[in-house]
């Protein structure tokens, strides 16, 4: 999927209340600066995988999230905070399948994120294509999210979810 997109692949793990990342695909030919690396931790409120993440937590998972974390840093001018704002993101990527983060934890990088269930249904694990804003236009961004949830329908697939 990398390759089809041209830019960078990771996968998160959520642990704590934070995502971890467990793995990442760079493509050398398009390389940009992006402060990501295998071990890292994110917050979810503002990452396009921590917010497919939140989106698949009970109400009950989700309230004790909201005071189990209660300041949400704002990284940038566009970084949601409020439990209101996080809660409509929400509804929209249960809508859509699928997040964005638009420059809500680095300036100038635009990321799509979509979930991966296990056997069972649940998530623990996300998938995010992240690339600068000037390449992540909206052309892009659909048919990222087209190669993106494929993908990770698959790989739900082969963890025997139906």
């Amino acid at each position: 999927m990398s390759r089809e997109a041209n830019e960078i692949v990771h996968l998160v793990e959520q642990q704590d209340y934070e995502v971890v990342y467990l793995d990442k695909v760079e493509q050398h030919s398009n390389t940009i600066r992006i402060y990501s690396r295998v071990g890292r931790r994110a917050p979810m409120h503002c990452t396009g995988v921590g917010k497919v993440l939140l989106s698949h937590f009970s109400e009950a998972k989700l309230e004790q999230y909201f005071q189990q974390v209660p300041n949400r840093q704002k990284y940038t001018d566009y970084t949601v905070t409020t439990e209101k704002e996080i809660k409509h993101a929400i509804t929209r990527i249960k809508g859509a399948g699928y997040s964005i983060d638009n420059e809500e934890h680095e300036r100038g990088i635009r990321c799509v994120a979509a979930p991966v269930y296990n056997h069972v249904g649940e998530v623990n694990y996300g998938v995010s294509v992240t690339g600068p804003l000037d390449r992540m236009d909206d052309n892009k961004v659909k048919h990222v999210v087209e190669l993106l949830t494929n993908s990770c329908h698959q790989i739900s697939k082969e963890l025997g979810h139906h």
